[in-house]
């Protein structure tokens, strides 16, 4: 059987497996004694709050871009850009905060965002099996674009500090049973619009250490990692959703 959360949900077996893509949806009673809503996976909490909130807004916007995506592939027409589409997931934790500042960038007060753009991006940069699996990789799929909230909120490794094409990057690494799934944040500081904004997602074929983690994201030279912190999160950042006793 299959362990969801702190106990067995009989109705959720059949669809859960070992793959980030699957998350359950659960009511539960808070230490204040407030009813609230989680989806957990593997007894993983994910925020529906102030902090992580409209989760279901969310994996709703990002299927109605993916199917948008699929169709144009599928047509093998090339359509005339869309505007910019954003989609909220929530404000930046603390631990993002602090960690961020400790390489000297100040991203209080900052959202987590994905955009159309991030969308398309991935799907067709990352998502195709045969050419991800020549390279050594796993498709990403639309399930785990959804699950986004569920990486960040509980990443086994966070890199901050770290330089792509001249600009700063925050990156969350989910180890699976089969792979690591890596999920770059670009750090917007406009006046309008202050936001860690997807940048770029994909899945490799191994379960990666530390020293092989920053030996994969530097292998094709895009990214600097000479002024970084990493920190272990071993995937067990407390959430403080759920009363676990």
């Amino acid at each position: 059987m299959i362990k969801i959360g702190i106990r067995i949900l009989p109705t959720d077996l059949q669809k859960a497996n070992r793959d980030i893509s699957k998350l359950a949806r659960k009511e539960i009673t808070n230490k204040n004694g407030h009813r609230q809503t989680v989806y957990v996976k593997l007894g993983i909490p994910i925020k529906k709050d102030g902090k992580m909130d409209n989760l279901d807004g969310y994996r709703e916007s990002v299927q109605k871009i993916a199917q948008r995506v699929h169709e144009q592939i599928e047509s093998g027409k090339k359509r005339p850009q869309e505007p910019l589409e954003k989609v909220k997931i929530g404000r930046v934790e603390p631990w993002i905060i602090k960690n961020a500042r400790e390489v000297g960038l100040d991203i209080e007060g900052f959202d987590h965002e994905v955009s159309n753009y991030f969308i398309q991006h991935v799907i067709k940069n990352h998502g195709d099996e045969k050419t991800e699996v020549s390279r050594g990789n796993l498709p990403v799929t639309d399930e785990d674009i959804e699950q986004i909230p569920a990486i960040i909120e509980k990443p086994d490794y966070a890199i901050f500090g770290a330089k792509r094409n001249g600009g700063d990057r925050i990156i969350y690494a989910k180890l699976l049973d089969n792979g690591t799934v890596l999920y770059f944040e670009e750090i917007l500081t406009g006046d309008k619009n202050k936001s860690l904004r997807g940048n770029t997602m994909y899945k490799t074929g191994k379960v990666l250490n530390e020293d092989e983690l920053l030996a994969n994201i530097c292998m094709n030279g895009k990214t600097d990692l000479s002024n970084i912190k990493i920190a272990d999160m071993g995937g067990s950042h407390p959430t403080n959703t759920a009363n676990q006793g």
